[in-house]
């Protein structure tokens, strides 16, 4: 028991010892399994009322390997107000806070005015050098003060190296040559409720695991809103979660899933509960996708084998209303499903053909559940593509109202054996502007088409003369 209790008091004094180094020396002690971390703080203000007035200095100031905290008081932190090259970043390294007062108050600019497309003067505003850890940055406005022309730096530019547990929170990002934020080789890493403005790619990850990409506001990009990409390294993207973002007005894609031909596949990625307007969602080479609860104001969800091919997307509960071609396009997937999606289509541009769901899924494909409202011409094709005996596609349970042409259509070419059962079709014009509720008539196609209700068709409610049919109702729903 004495023993014991020399320990215990050895143990104290020495904290005791530690305790009072660390605030001589403006620290405090923190302990982690075991281990003893002294914490950095220092304040920068450029009134002078605090530590320091320059950001990298206080940075500087904190010895590698211990933590610190930086908080930066409220104004505009110029790197180059002198516009002199070569062109100064902030360089951050591990263990580091870096506190704002909040977004607009704390401001780090890179140049004090605007820089046009192309200009030689660009540099990235936040910049890392070696791999870096445990990095936290928040409540604070960052603008680089370029024109986005995808040929120079990003903003946050977290390609030094290896990224493991970084936090980016309620941070601002405006005027940028590149990516608002771009992230390399990550492991742990969390953006979120930042606000990112003209900028080529708002956030660009760079391979890596376990992402978290949630509640952040991005709007007018060159390219891409949010873009998971493949190393050269080939390192892909994984077990990542895109949720609850807002995505407006983007030049190219507002999520955009896809690898690269010859690299691996990106896997495991959910996006869900995104607001996307003026931006669509690509998958394209990657396996095990779920697209959940988004909703899409003219734009479409698109599954394509561009680059490769997809394999077990789940498309579901997405709310769609577009102009374009189609709702959700599958174009070459394999194993995948839309179900329990609404969508809702307005009048294409003159000469679009026009469909709901593109059902081009190879191996076995769900489509159902689905009420799609307005197609131009077609509720349900298959994009143009000959699946064969290649596949096996159910659609059930879909409810095609209002659509121009066809309900459910081969495309005239050879689709292999689909089974078409507990549909509801229903052209509410009077007299029907649709042609067939369901039409397979290509020799090859041998369909099981049952259960179905079917009110439209100028022509005929169904037609399918090599296929199975039976029980089907040719009545208007109740």
């Amino acid at each position: 028991m004495k023993q014991l209790l020399n320990l215990i008091l050895t143990f104290l004094l020495s904290l005791y010892i530690l305790r009072v180094g660390a605030a001589l020396s403006g620290g405090a002690v923190i302990s982690s399994y075991g281990s003893i971390r002294q914490v950095y703080r220092f304040v920068v203000a450029l009134d002078g009322s605090g530590d320091f007035t320059d950001i990298q200095r206080a940075i500087d100031a904190v010895p590698d390997g211990a933590n610190g905290i930086i908080e930066i008081k409220e104004g505009i932190y110029d790197l180059n107000p002198k516009m002199k090259y070569p062109y100064k970043s902030i360089i951050v390294k591990s263990n580091l806070t870096i506190r704002g007062a909040g977004i607009d108050k704390t401001v780090i600019r890179s140049f004090p005015t605007k820089q046009p497309p192309g200009s030689n003067t660009r540099a990235p505003t936040v910049l890392s050098q070696t791999d870096i850890e445990n990095l936290i940055i928040e409540n604070l406005t960052v603008i680089q003060n370029g024109t986005p022309d995808n040929l120079g730096w990003s903003c946050i530019d977290l390609r030094g190296g290896a990224n493991i547990n970084i936090t980016i929170r309620n941070v601002k990002i405006t005027d940028v040559t590149g990516a608002g934020i771009s992230m390399l080789k990550f492991n742990n890493v969390i953006i979120e409720n930042c606000i990112i403005e003209n900028v080529w790619t708002g956030i660009a990850l760079n391979g890596g695991t376990n992402g978290l990409i949630k509640g952040n506001r991005i709007i007018n990009t060159a390219g891409d809103g949010i873009f998971p990409q493949t190393t050269s390294s080939n390192l892909s993207v994984t077990d990542t979660i895109i949720e609850d973002n807002y995505i407006e007005n983007v030049g190219d894609t507002g999520i955009d899933i896809t690898s690269v031909a010859g690299r691996p596949p990106h896997e495991r990625i959910t996006a869900q509960r995104n607001i996307l307007k003026n931006a669509s969602i690509r998958v394209s080479y990657a396996y095990n996708i779920k697209l959940v609860e988004n909703i899409i104001e003219n734009a479409y969800i698109g599954i394509d084998a561009g680059q490769g091919t997809p394999i077990n997307i789940t498309v579901e509960r997405n709310k769609i209303t577009t102009s374009n071609r189609a709702g959700i396009v599958f174009s070459g997937a394999k194993d995948s499903q839309a179900i329990n999606n609404e969508i809702y289509m307005t009048t294409p541009t003159q000469g679009t053909v026009q469909c709901g769901i593109s059902a081009a899924i190879w191996g076995t494909g769900v489509i159902a559940g689905n009420v799609i409202v307005g197609a131009a011409n077609y509720g349900i094709n298959f994009a143009g593509w000959r699946l064969g005996g290649s596949s096996q596609i159910t659609i059930r349970g879909n409810m095609l109202l209002d659509f121009g042409d066809i309900g459910i259509y081969d495309d005239g070419l050879n689709q292999g054996s689909v089974l078409v059962e507990n549909n509801t079709l229903w052209d509410r014009h009077l007299p029907f502007i649709s042609r067939y509720g369901i039409r397979t008539d290509y020799e090859g196609n041998r369909w099981t088409i049952r259960y179905n209700r079917v009110y439209a068709g100028s022509i005929a409610y169904i037609s399918a003369p090599k296929s199975n049919v039976y029980d089907n109702i040719y009545e208007p729903p109740s």
